[in-house]
């Protein structure tokens, strides 16, 4: 199966972890149930286990983040439980920030 990755806000991912039905659904599979798209044969059940809890939203691990902060690309991932970032591991996005400015 072919895919594509997009951008979305805290919103929309917020939202999409609202409609999880366990621990082991993806996005995909969120967003296929809300489009009432058939299930892909391709759906992979989530491996990770675990993530870092931010404002009652679970990243989990896995994630990759990135923002752009003074014109620089900064990107990282949720590790561990922790955000892993230009070698290095952050208990919160506060902390990544401050050490990567």
């Amino acid at each position: 199966m072919e895919t594509t990755q997009i951008s979305i806000d805290l919103d929309v991912y917020k939202e999409i972890q609202n409609r999880l039905t366990s621990f082991r659904d993806t996005p995909n599979q969120v967003l296929r149930r809300v489009f009432k798209l058939t299930p892909s044969v391709g759906d992979r059940e989530e491996t990770n286990e675990g993530g870092l809890m931010i404002k009652g939203v679970l990243l989990k691990n896995g994630l990759k983040l990135q923002n752009n902060y003074n014109g620089r690309l900064i990107e990282a991932v949720i590790k561990d439980n922790m955000i892993f970032c230009n070698g290095k591991m952050y208990p919160s996005p506060a902390a990544a920030a401050r050490a990567e400015t």
